[in-house]
């Protein structure tokens, strides 16, 4: 009888050890789950920190890029309009300098 009592006592230890095993799993379980909504929001927010800092970079760079081509055209209209001066002002050296660069071209594509 003393046998049967022990063996009693070792299963009832051994549910009470697994029901205490099971609800650590559950607490465990839980506690994994609202880790991973943690770092999935903290994800989503550097996400969207990202895409911010993206968004900004994008348009600084076009602002950039807009103030470059107005800054190249007025020089380019500027070159354009030094070059008809002298032009008009000696047409046959600006005659024989076409001539002169044609030549060259031709030269060049021959071979």
């Amino acid at each position: 009888m003393a046998a049967a009592t022990s063996s009693q006592k070792d299963d009832q230890r051994s549910d009470a050890y697994s029901r205490e095993i099971e609800a650590e799993l559950a607490e465990l379980r839980s506690d994994i789950a609202a880790l991973a909504k943690s770092v999935a929001s903290l994800g989503k927010a550097r996400l969207g920190d990202f895409a911010e800092k993206a968004g900004q970079a994008s348009e600084q760079f076009l602002d950039t890029s807009k103030d470059s081509m107005k800054h190249l055209r007025k020089e380019i209209a500027d070159l354009e309009a030094q070059v008809e001066s002298h032009v008009r002002a000696h047409p046959l050296q600006a005659l024989l300098a076409a001539v002169g660069l044609g030549f060259l071209i031709v030269l060049l594509l021959r071979r």
